[in-house]
């Protein structure tokens, strides 16, 4: 609570046993191996947050707020994670991945839509399902790789 002024959380190692009950919203890349909790923290309001990974997190579901300064979202190795919700509160993305994230089955239709992203990756998504019409003039890497 009292890191008001911090830019950049990174954490690579799983060593915590519950997740933060706060995240400052002066955060603009917050990047955490095995995020412990099933969701951020009700509060956690960023507006310049650039880049969130989370990979080998523990959510269930996605529920992201508006994030207009987003331009990396990496979620690998979700494993409870069935659907990506509306990202269309993301305009200025520029990298989505969501690499071995096995129960992924929808991506929602929004994704089609963000003209900035450059790079998808869904790699390993083997039940996936349902894929949005692509309208992405600036795409230039896309993998759905089945492993």
């Amino acid at each position: 609570m009292k890191m008001k002024n911090l830019t950049t959380l990174i954490i690579r190692k799983e060593c915590f046993s519950e997740g933060p009950k706060k995240l400052p919203n002066s955060l603009r890349v917050l990047e955490w191996r095995g995020y412990p909790s099933k969701s951020l923290p009700s509060d956690f309001q960023p507006e310049k947050l650039a880049i969130l990974k989370l990979p080998s997190s523990c959510f269930m579901s996605l529920e992201l707020p508006k994030f207009s300064h987003m331009s990396v979202l990496s979620f690998d190795k979700f494993k409870f994670l069935t659907q990506i919700p509306d990202l269309s509160g993301t305009p200025n993305l520029k990298e989505l991945s969501f690499v071995l994230c096995e129960n992924l089955v929808e991506i929602h239709e929004s994704v089609g839509f963000l003209d900035k992203l450059k790079s998808m990756n869904f790699e390993g998504c083997s039940k996936l399902e349902t894929f949005p019409p692509i309208k992405l003039t600036s795409l230039e890497s896309l993998s759905l790789i089945h492993i």
